[in-house]
């Protein structure tokens, strides 16, 4: 006997073809008036999208409704979380989604109850280790819209493979999870028609749509859709309905799942493995990788620097003896609003213009507050750190590593002397008493801001020196200091010679009769014209690439700037400027005949001991309607294409999402390689999400420009009115970006990704003085001259020293860390994943006891003290808490 399931819910875009501030009116309206159902009906269910900030924005405006809403979350009636907000998972860290998770939980819990199914209805695809983070998370099942449709070809006619609509998904660890797939959408019960006979159509067609679909006898009815009020009326026709004798309730999401587990309880479940990303374009959306790039570009810049700098960073001083340092609140709020751009309608850049312009100001707003955090935290680092030579007439350069490994690397800082000191030489020493080189890139003279918490803002008279070095052997999630001692003669690096191009240890890199070449000097492989730009029509939208007939551009280098060359690091710029179609016609179905000129320079960058080739680009772009994509040449023809994604590595196939695209595109969250014969093409990103197997060589989308949120699919005409245009996301503007490449032997997953983590981040430097007082003085009020004095802050740490070596040290290579903060419970939280496809026997050591623990942070067992042994299966992450207790 079929059993009808009635799901009254909305989902919640807080942005999208209209900006935050209207929509939120209308989430005003929308709880109000759900308020008032709720008064009238006690059994009333409505679920707000499983998010919880919808209550945040809700109570901004009506704050006196506070207890009402807890009252009947408490009581079932409105259903929130577990999320924080519905964000995407491609375009975001896998920490973003588990922070979402973290945060959404608690507020549901603090509001009185927490949903516990991962309900997840428009996301453009769901990646691969979704079913770990689910399950550790407590959450029950997982409730999709999108990437699980197939096709098939019978009797020479392509049609969808029906799939089934209850299966058990598989995450590449092993762990697995119900899945419950929206075949027909979010929206397959919107409103039910008080109607009877209606109402019986309704439930006739959903019937016969599932038939075969569903192992359990539940038909999944969602009442409701995008925006979209409570139906009031629904359960009196529900009601009515049973009269009738149907079978059919109004329940929540929660309930029909443990339903569902029951009744399937002793049957076997059809299963999958892998990534829910299969489906059409207009399934899956892929051109959202590339939509409004500078947004990705943005976002992981401040994703780094939480994740990567600030965590690592405070958590070392925690660590350190530095008790009460970590900015725990603070941090919060930091994560809470960078997830504000994280939903699918923000991140993917298919919402209007306004939204954009919102984002923009969101992201510098959360950068200028990380980076004065991560200032403090450098300038807490250089005062307690443990240089034998810390002597108040001395200045010192802090270093700290924010990976798992220990690196090497150019590091630069730019030293503030006083003026009255007349510093011109100087020594550079590290812990150990040795004398490190340094090349001098700048010197100059200036004023330098002295702003005090106790005193009045100031102004020093200053001697700029900026040195850049090789620092050697920085532990990992350390910080080595080095000291700065005046009038000591110092080891100058001397100039390098300018040559015809640029070259370091490993490569050379130069123009040869007009074409730009690397030579790599461990193989003796020459790469002529490793680099090309392509540049094609697109006749899609916001959401979707469209191919035109025209072949694409493919442009060779223009002109090329003289090699910058430094001891440490040098610098080769190329030009690809070209003269482009302005915008695609439409109604002649070609590019148009009018030109305008595109403005493309990149600038290659080699430093000592680096086997990476930074690439840094800036693009003007003038023309609409096309993608621009950078070509990089492997060296070799064919290869297979790995990437990774949150928490993951594996193999890319061509038309992995759909036999039948436009757009044969792959995604990769920090790195791509490509693999032949144990040769490898790697590349490193930093939002350059789009990449391609193109032969011979991979391709990265660097610029997509289209004008309209969506378009007709068979008119290429917009699809709506013009609330629906987006002229700003032609994106007629300057765009900057970066990458990294190298020729190198295969290398694995785990390897690649810490790479990819060094290079976004690097090594953080910070300059000071070893006099506490020497910046910090600022200005006196001047009342009388037996006034005249400053004050300063008493160091609340005063004595404590940054330890030398990592809390923490990890025996395998395949092991990455994903994650490294302070824990909820106290001492250290570090999150690992083994991205090999082998189990691992991992050895810790540490200070400390290591307890076992889940993402939230809630269930934990002893793992050993001092030192441990941790099992991983292929692809598992396992969290770890560190603590002295």
């Amino acid at each position: 006997m079929k059993k009808f399931v009635v799901i009254s819910h909305t989902h919640w875009d807080r942005e999208w073809y209209m900006p935050f501030s209207v929509f939120r009116m209308k989430l005003v309206d929308l709880i109000d008036r759900l308020l008032g159902i709720l008064e009238r009906d006690s059994d009333y269910i409505f679920h707000l999208d499983a998010q919880t900030i919808v209550l945040e924005d809700y109570l901004a405006i009506h704050p006196r409704n506070e207890e009402k809403l807890k009252q009947y979350i408490a009581s079932g009636n409105i259903r929130v979380g577990p999320w924080y907000l519905q964000n995407d998972f491609y375009l975001t860290d896998g920490e973003a989604t588990v922070r979402n998770l973290m945060i959404g939980t608690a507020i549901a819990k603090q509001f009185g109850k927490c949903g516990t199914v991962g309900y997840a209805p428009d996301q453009f695809g769901n990646i691969s280790q979704l079913p770990q983070i689910i399950r550790q998370f407590g959450l029950r099942a997982f409730v999709f819209g999108r990437g699980f449709r197939f096709h098939e070809t019978v009797d020479g006619v392509r049609r969808e493979k029906k799939m089934p609509a209850e299966f058990e998904w598989e995450g590449p660890d092993g762990t697995r999870c119900l899945a419950i797939h929206l075949r027909y959408w979010y929206n397959n019960a919107q409103h039910i028609p008080e109607q009877r006979a209606l109402a019986r159509l309704l439930l006739d067609i959903n019937e016969r749509n599932f038939e075969g679909l569903n192992v359990s006898p539940y038909i999944l009815l969602m009442n409701g859709v995008d925006h979209l009020e409570a139906q009031a009326d629904v359960r009196d026709i529900l009601a009515g309905l049973r009269e009738d004798g149907v079978d059919i309730e109004q329940m929540s999401l929660d309930d029909y799942v443990e339903d569902v587990l029951h009744a399937t309880q002793g049957k076997t479940l059809p299963s999958y493995c892998g990534p829910l990303n299969k489906g059409g374009d207009y399934d899956l959306l892929k051109g959202c990788w590339s939509s409004r790039c500078y947004l990705k570009t943005q976002n992981v810049r401040l994703q780094d620097l939480l994740i990567h700098q600030l965590e690592p960073l405070y958590s070392y001083l925690e660590e350190s003896g530095l008790s009460g340092v970590y900015p725990e609140d603070e941090m919060i709020y930091l994560w809470k609003e960078l997830l504000k751009n994280h939903p699918h309608d923000n991140i993917c850049g298919c919402s209007r213009d306004e939204v954009y312009r919102h984002m923009e100001d969101s992201f510098a707003r959360i950068g200028e507050m990380g980076e004065e955090l991560l200032v403090r935290g450098m300038k807490i680092a250089a005062a307690h750190g443990r240089h034998p030579l810390a002597k108040e007439q001395n200045y010192s350069v802090t270093v700290f590593n924010g990976t798992e490994r220990a690196q090497s690397a150019v590091a630069e800082a730019e030293l503030k002397f006083m003026r009255g000191e007349e510093i011109r030489d100087f020594a550079l020493i590290d812990e150990a008493g040795n004398s490190v080189p340094y090349e001098i890139i700048d010197r100059r003279e200036g004023l330098l801001d002295v702003f005090s918490p106790l005193n009045l803002p100031g102004v020093l008279d200053a001697d700029f020196t900026r040195i850049r070095f090789f620092a050697q052997d920085i532990p990992a999630y350390t910080a080595k200091q080095f000291a700065v001692i005046p009038a000591k003669k110092g080891v100058l690096i001397a100039p390098s010679e300018q040559k015809r191009g640029i070259e370091n240890e490993f490569y050379e890199i130069f123009e040869e009769n007009g074409a730009l070449v690397i030579a790599d000097k461990r193989t003796g492989r020459r790469y002529p014209d490793p680099l090309r730009l392509e540049d094609s029509a697109d006749k899609g939208d916001a959401y979707v690439y469209r191919v035109s007939p025209e072949a694409p551009l493919v442009l060779l280098p223009a002109a090329f700037g003289a090699a910058k060359c430094d001891a440490l690091r040098s610098t080769l710029d190329v030009s690809f400027d070209y003269d482009c179609p302005a915008c695609y016609d439409f109604d002649r179905d070609c590019r148009s005949r009018e030109k305008v000129r595109n403005e493309v320079r990149l600038t290659l960058t080699l430093e000592k001991g680096s086997e990476t080739i930074g690439i840094s680009y800036r693009i003007v772009n003038r023309a609409r309607d096309h993608r621009m994509r950078i070509l990089i040449a492997s060296g070799f023809a064919g290869g297979k294409l790995f990437t990774d994604s949150p928490y993951d590595y594996a193999e890319r196939e061509s038309h992995e999402s759909c036999d039948v695209t436009e757009s044969d595109t792959n995604h990769n969250s920090t790195f791509a390689q490509l693999v032949k014969d144990g040769r490898a093409l790697i590349v490193y990103t930093q939002g350059q999400y789009e990449t391609q197997n193109v032969g011979g060589g991979l391709a990265f989308t660097l610029l997509r420009a289209t004008g309209v949120i969506n378009r007709n699919a068979l008119t290429y005409r917009s699809a709506c009115g013009a609330q629906w245009d987006a002229p700003e996301n032609q994106v007629l503007r300057t765009v900057e970006g970066r990458m990294g490449m190298e020729y190198a032997s295969e290398r694995s997953g785990a390897d690649c990704f810490v790479r990819a983590k060094f290079f976004r981040n690097g090594l953080i430097c910070h300059a000071d003085s070893f006099d506490s007082k020497k910046y910090s003085g600022g200005r006196f009020a001047v009342q009388t001259a037996e006034l005249e004095r400053l004050y300063y802050l008493k160091d609340p740490y005063a004595g404590k020293k940054t330890a030398s070596d990592s809390l923490l040290v990890c025996d395998c290579a395949s092991i990455v860390t994903t994650c490294r903060k302070k824990a909820e419970k106290g001492g250290t939280l570090l999150r690992f994943v083994n991205l090999s496809d082998a189990p691992q026997e991992v050895n810790f050591t540490f200070r400390g006891k290591m307890y076992l623990t889940d993402m939230p942070e809630e269930i934990e067992t002893f793992a050993g003290e001092s030192q441990a042994s941790v099992s991983f299966r292929p692809k598992q992450i396992v969290s770890v808490r560190i603590s002295d207790v």
